[in-house]
């Protein structure tokens, strides 16, 4: 008997390299969990459904945290639309911008302090993790606030 298809290793076939148009987004695929390993992360989505619902919920839930600043700012202004947060601190300390990154399924963090880095969801940990140094996103945003005004207590940690 012949085969009508030649067989292709997993490790080399990527349909998205292909150009084959994208799967439908189903019930399943927007609400599993579970992650695909890639280079021994856990840190994939199964589906870019997946990942907008879980960045989406992460960032509107930070742009609500993020409103008790309002105490501690004069010119605050945070902004949330299109998968783009914008938080502006005033002239004095600059402007935070976090987006979604679709097709890498990061988030992207600009800070006047620390500069461009790049995030990813880590299974394990259920949090934004740094793609370079491990370094939690949360945790590096609540340290720069803090540093800019250490009488700010905004608790991130249960974000």
């Amino acid at each position: 008997m012949f085969r009508l298809f030649k067989v292709i290793p997993s490790a080399i076939f990527c349909p998205k390299r292909l150009g084959y148009p994208p799967k439908q987004p189903t019930a399943w695929n927007l609400f599993h969990t579970t992650a695909v390993k890639y280079n021994g992360n856990n840190s994939l989505f199964a589906s870019e459904a997946e990942y907008d619902v879980k960045a989406e919920h992460f960032l509107e839930d930070l742009s609500s945290t993020l409103d008790e600043l309002d105490d501690y700012f004069e010119d605050l202004d945070i902004d949330y639309a299109q998968g783009v947060l914008t938080i502006h601190l005033g002239d004095e300390h600059g402007t935070y911008v976090l987006n979604k990154q679709r097709p890498n399924q990061q988030i992207w963090f600009s800070s006047p302090t620390s500069g461009p880095k790049r995030f990813e969801f880590n299974f394990d940990s259920s949090r934004w993790v740094s793609t370079r140094n491990g370094e939690d996103l949360l945790e590096l945003l609540n340290t720069e606030i803090v540093e800019i005004n250490e009488d700010i207590h905004i608790d991130l940690k249960n974000l």
